[in-house]
């Protein structure tokens, strides 16, 4: 018996949490039919050089509650 998406759709959202985090985490990276390693690994090495900064103390950190509050007011008239 084939699945409509409607009944698929129903039983997916029936799963546990973190069964459906995983199913949509896995849905969305299907979508990414452009994926590039070379992307993926320049993507990385920024990741390391931005800890990296972290770790040393060049760059300050906040929270994330803190920035979307600073660009709200820097951005909303």
């Amino acid at each position: 018996m084939a699945h409509t998406s409607i009944e698929t759709s129903q039983a997916a959202l029936s799963l546990p949490l973190d069964e459906r985090a995983a199913l949509a985490h896995a849905l969305i990276q299907s979508l990414d039919v452009l994926h590039d390693p070379e992307v993926e690994q320049a993507w990385d090495q920024e990741i390391e050089k931005r800890i990296e900064r972290y770790e040393k103390g060049q760059v300050a950190s906040r929270d994330a509650f803190t920035a979307l509050e600073d660009l709200k007011s820097r951005y909303s008239a």
